[in-house]
């Protein structure tokens, strides 16, 4: 579990990490945790069995820093980061930090249903730990059920186009591999 993020150290804590990033910190999971929640992680409990929910991003947050923290989630995504997948769907079904499209949202669910079945296959967890995974599956399977329910058979086919589209922009099946590789060190203050 991360340290807490009071509100009125917020702001401070955002340009340290955006500072540290620019030169050549790369920890989002970590930036975009703090950015949203309290408690600083994406987990309500040090044992991962409770996911925070986009919804619950702290209110003080500015929505620059909103979209910011989306900015990075993507970008984690586009490595195959589970954690970065489930926040971009969840900023597009509920329109924090991207416009709100139901469209974009399903695929972006499917992608980490897709992302799912990668890792299965591979027999491991390429794309975060394993003892974090069931929390977003089940979290996912929510959102990807309620989304089924309100969409027209031509949404979830132009879903089904903009799936292939963002599935060819995944840079790496191994988000592990590529955190590990790019320069993840903790600056100094």
């Amino acid at each position: 579990m991360a340290f807490p993020c009071p509100d009125d150290k917020l702001e401070k804590s955002i340009k340290y990490l955006n500072y540290a990033i620019e030169g050549g910190y790369h920890c989002y999971e970590a930036l975009i945790a703090r950015m949203l929640f309290q408690q600083g992680d994406h987990y309500k409990d040090e044992h991962y069995k409770k996911i925070n929910k986009l919804t619950e991003y702290r209110k003080s947050l500015k929505s620059e820093d909103l979209k910011l923290s989306i900015d990075y989630a993507q970008l984690m995504a586009e490595h195959s980061s589970i954690i970065g997948i489930l926040r971009v769907t969840e900023a597009y079904l509920y329109g924090l930090g991207r416009e709100h499209d139901i469209v974009k949202a399903y695929a972006w669910s499917l992608l980490s249903d897709y992302a799912k079945q990668k890792i299965e296959e591979q027999g491991n967890n390429l794309a975060w730990d394993s003892e974090q995974l069931p929390p977003v599956w089940e979290y996912n399977e929510q959102i990807q059920n309620h989304l089924e329910q309100i969409l027209t058979p031509a949404q979830k086919q132009a879903a089904q186009g903009y799936l292939t589209e963002i599935t060819a922009k995944i840079v790496s099946w191994n988000y592990n591999r590529w955190r590990d590789e790019i320069e993840d060190f903790h600056p100094k203050p």
